[in-house]
């Protein structure tokens, strides 16, 4: 059973980043401003879904460290561009730190 909701957690996460990435590739100014509103869609999710599933996701970490980074990143979507947005929410994911919870991304 707990290797079924890490797999899950896993695939789950790689599946967050599709959406964005193929989002993220249009180069019009317009399509910037929505882009840094999915991309906060996606952290949101990604958020959400780790507290939501995985079994203790504060081992190594606290609650406060947790939100922090997440709305650190958050604020900082809007400047970044789609490669650092993807590094950064792989070391949001690290901060868990279990050989267990990855985020993956998937080639286009």
């Amino acid at each position: 059973m707990k290797s079924f909701r890490r797999t899950s957690l896993c695939v789950l996460l790689c599946f967050l980043l599709f959406p964005a990435v193929s989002r993220a590739q249009q180069n019009q100014p317009q399509a910037q401003t929505m882009d840094a509103e999915k991309w906060r869609e996606d952290l949101r999710f990604m958020a959400r879904e780790m507290e939501a599933r995985h079994k203790d996701l504060f081992h190594t970490m606290n609650r406060v460290e947790f939100e922090q980074a997440v709305k650190d990143l958050d604020d900082r979507i809007p400047k970044l561009q789609r490669n650092q947005i993807i590094v950064e929410m792989m070391k949001i994911v690290a901060m868990v730190g279990d050989g267990h919870t990855n985020i993956y991304q998937r080639a286009t």
